[in-house]
């Protein structure tokens, strides 16, 4: 018998809305012993990046594991059009050997609000590395033109997507990354989630000699306070660290990751660690941001990456 998940009507503007109705469903995917999974959208009616990404990411893990997903949405027309829009479930991304089309494709949301589901690759390898860092690129300059930003507002957020993507690459030991942003001009903030189904924060550090985390929220202490698994003088200020203080000190923006059991919350008001009950986990990381578009007068962007 299918586990069938009834998907919320709508997922509200509050930072941690979202990221609360994604917990259950998450740990439901995750931890239930049914081989068959409904995910039931004929209700929904406006979710959230934080919400379709991290399903998205968890969909694919569950794929991993031998797990059928159905998706229930098919007389919803207005939910049904916009996750076809967005590529959810299975993620955009380009083909080898015919990557243009993937990027001729991701140039057709120039006057939207979003930019799909992408999946993108690791590897250090010299293929994997172009086509990633041209993704990038891509992508940056596509949220620079919907949100018809200039260069002191393009250069944080060109920063995290780099920074953010390189750390899925870098430690994650994961076959792929998932990015999806959405721009709200009425409120003036972008939502960017991006997310991998890798070893997660705790593992990354195994066998690392100069820092060894005694369970999962020391772990995460390390790694929002900027101590890397990757032991080399050009991590210096690239890392989550950095990123966080960028967002929440500099540009007065909201931060969210969670990794297995474990999440961490940072905003102007609070900060805080919080450990999740057995089956609220989440395989790999998941960051979500909250980026404000109208950028400070006293933002500095050089004040926190020298």
């Amino acid at each position: 018998m299918a586990l069938k998940i009834v998907i919320p009507e709508r997922t509200h503007e509050e930072f941690g809305h979202s990221i609360s109705k994604l917990l259950p469903i998450v740990g439901s995917i995750i931890s239930t012993e049914e081989q068959d999974i409904e995910l039931d959208f004929s209700k929904a009616k406006m979710l959230n990046p934080f919400f379709l990404g991290g399903i998205a990411c968890v969909i694919e893990y569950a794929h991993s594991k031998g797990k059928g997903i159905k998706l229930n949405h098919s007389e919803n027309f207005r939910i049904n059009s916009y996750l076809e829009r967005v590529f959810f479930p299975f993620c955009f991304a380009p083909e080898k050997d015919n990557e243009q089309a993937f990027f001729q494709q991701l140039g057709s949301y120039r006057g939207k609000t979003y930019i799909p589901i992408i999946s993108f690759p690791t590897g250090s390898d010299h293929y994997h590395s172009t086509i990633r860092e041209e993704m990038l690129s891509a992508i940056s300059a596509l949220l620079k033109n919907q949100l018809n930003f200039k260069e002191k507002e393009r250069q944080p957020l060109a920063y995290f997507l780099d920074e953010l993507t390189h750390n899925v690459n870098d430690h994650s030991g994961a076959k792929q990354g998932f990015l999806f942003a959405q721009f709200y001009p009425g409120s003036n903030y972008l939502d960017l989630v991006i997310c991998d189904n890798g070893r997660g924060i705790y593992k990354s550090y195994e066998g690392n000699p100069k820092f060894n985390p005694s369970d999962e929220i020391e772990s995460l202490r390390f790694a929002v306070n900027g101590r890397s698994t990757k032991d080399r003088p050009e991590s210096k200020g690239f890392g989550i660290s950095t990123s966080r203080k960028m967002l929440v000190h500099g540009l007065r923006g909201k931060f969210f990751i969670w990794s297995g059991r474990t999440a961490f919350i940072e905003t102007v008001e609070r900060e805080d660690f919080v450990q999740f009950p057995e089956g609220f986990t989440f395989q790999g990381t998941f960051v979500a941001l909250r980026i404000p578009t109208i950028i400070p007068n006293t933002f500095n962007f050089y004040e926190f990456v020298e």
